[in-house]
């Protein structure tokens, strides 16, 4: 007959085992976030999204942190500035690697074409910021208002 293991070392095993599971389903975890009217609203945090960031960033059950992304479809403004300024509104750093804006992934495509085409934006914002990704090389369509 095998010893009786005591009920302690059991229970012990079973919640080690779900512990590791759980852990294993955290690592197969990662979140994209909208920004506008999902974690803030203009310079405004959103309470619901200060409370995800802070258990994404390891105030969790797990103790762990998350891995999460920034999305916008905004381009005004630099990456980098753009991450200061999120860092300050949501109290938490977020970095250029993980913030996403719609002209991003264009950066990376920026070096195999002559021109950037540049259309929308107030003013010329928008140019200044594809300058960066392409100085000296940017072409920013001009409209003209048209009264009725």
């Amino acid at each position: 007959m095998p010893p009786i293991q005591p009920t302690r070392d059991i229970l012990a095993s079973q919640i080690q085992s779900i512990e590791t599971e759980k852990v294993k389903k955290a690592k197969n975890m990662a979140f994209a976030f909208d920004i506008d009217g999902v974690l803030v609203h203009g310079d405004l945090l959103i309470p619901e999204g200060k409370r995800a960031l802070e258990i994404l960033n390891g105030d969790n059950e797990l103790g762990m942190k998350i891995p999460h992304i920034f999305l916008t479809n905004g381009s005004g403004k630099p990456e980098q500035a753009r991450c200061d300024q999120l860092s300050k509104i949501l109290q938490n750093p977020v970095n250029t690697e993980q913030f996403i804006q719609s002209h991003t992934p264009m950066s990376a495509l920026a070096s195999y074409y002559g021109t950037v085409l540049v259309v929308g934006g107030v003013g010329y914002r928008c140019r200044e910021v594809a300058e960066l990704v392409r100085e000296g090389h940017v072409a920013a369509a001009g409209f003209q208002q048209v009264q009725h």
